[in-house]
């Protein structure tokens, strides 16, 4: 499927984002009806187990709007195992370096752009019965990384990780860089 919020973005458009922080399916028809164009998955402060993620996603592409889960590790077959359930991006928090957000992005995107692992079978590929190189293409499209700058430190390297090819946003927390 097509990303919402990428269509918006690519369009100079803001985009309609709702935060979801506990298991309520019923929040995802809400808010596609309402409009919103994704919802933030919140993972990093909330819990949910990997089976109601994998139900949550599929709500999402039933209602056809953008899952975006901020997840609560940055292991690399976590993080793209949460794509191939169907998220349509990650949002990474506490990302210190440019070096640390490389590495992300070499986790999270397919060659030629990263070294994701292929599985080929999951919700982003219709099951299997999309080809390998319909689901490489369009993850690398309609898929997103974006990490989280929540330290004056990591503010100071906000230039060079925007430069990072691959990475596709930046977002100030402003909670944890307002602590700081």
């Amino acid at each position: 499927r097509k990303s919402k919020i990428l269509a918006k973005v690519r369009a100079g458009q803001p985009a309609r984002l709702a935060m979801m922080g506990y298991f309520i399916p019923a929040f995802v028809a809400y808010a596609a009806k309402l409009g919103f164009d994704g919802i933030w998955l919140d993972m990093e402060h909330h819990n949910f187990d990997d089976r109601e993620v994998q139900a949550l996603l599929a709500f999402f592409h039933l209602y056809d709007i953008d899952c975006l889960v901020r997840p609560p590790t940055r292991e690399k077959a976590r993080l793209y195992r949460y794509l191939e359930d169907g998220a349509t991006g990650l949002i990474i928090p506490h990302v210190n370096d440019a070096a640390t957000a490389r590495d992300l992005v070499q986790s999270i995107k397919f060659p030629p752009v990263g070294d994701r692992g292929i599985h080929g079978r999951g919700l982003d590929a219709n099951f299997g019965l999309d080809s390998k190189e319909v689901l490489v293409e369009n993850a690398l499209r309609e898929t997103f990384v974006v990490v989280q700058i929540e330290t004056p430190q990591t503010l100071e390297q906000a230039e060079q990780m925007a430069a990072i090819p691959g990475l596709d946003g930046l977002y100030v927390g402003p909670a944890d860089l307002g602590l700081r």
